[in-house]
């Protein structure tokens, strides 16, 4: 087990496509924010993958979410969704560590219109999925930072968090359509 710090990298293409991360085979590494020791480390978004647009899957990864400067109010996340279609997550591990004024999420799902410009047509409703997954520590599962619909379901999951498995916050205008939660086969120790 090797933990291997990753800089924010951003996805993002004109059309629809899917990215798939998974470890090399026979290795077993877990993904972390850039230490503390580099100033250049000290972003208030520590956000490790950004999905603008298409899909991402991620397989048989381990994150550990703790950002690197605790008092400084970072947020740290494995992947945001901003014109994402969907993100997936099978027999992944993700330890959150949030402490102080920092905030760590597996997910988070912002509104694209704060971030790039977007027609209200274009936006669409991503959908996250866990299956097999352990989502542990102190933090929160699926945060949706703006009145956006997200459709999350999990299946044959574990969680063990200290927070919400899934957090809605009523900011700016709602969209009319609404997100769904299903949990299938999951175990939640609250």
């Amino acid at each position: 087990v090797e933990r291997v710090a990753v800089k924010p990298r951003a996805l993002a293409d004109p059309g629809t496509f899917t990215v798939t991360f998974k470890p090399f085979p026979g290795s077993l590494p877990i993904l972390t924010v850039p230490g503390a020791n580099n100033p250049k480390d000290r972003l208030l978004n520590q956000t490790l993958f950004s999905v603008h647009s298409g899909s991402a899957k991620f397989e048989g990864l381990q994150f550990l979410l703790r950002p690197s400067q605790p008092k400084d109010g970072q947020q740290v996340a494995a992947v945001q969704l901003i014109g994402a279609e969907s993100c997936s997550f099978t027999d992944c591990v993700f330890t959150l560590a949030e402490e102080d004024d920092s905030k760590a999420a597996v997910v988070t799902v912002v509104d694209p219109k704060e971030v790039m410009a977007m027609a209200v047509s274009a936006q669409t409703t991503p959908k996250v999925k866990f299956e097999r997954c352990v989502i542990r520590g102190k933090g929160r599962g699926v945060w949706v930072k703006a009145s956006r619909a997200v459709e999350v379901e999990a299946a044959h999951s574990l969680t063990a968090l200290d927070g919400p498995v899934y957090l809605a916050e009523p900011k700016g205008a709602a969209s009319g359509t609404k997100s769904t939660l299903k949990l299938t086969r999951v175990t939640a120790f609250i």
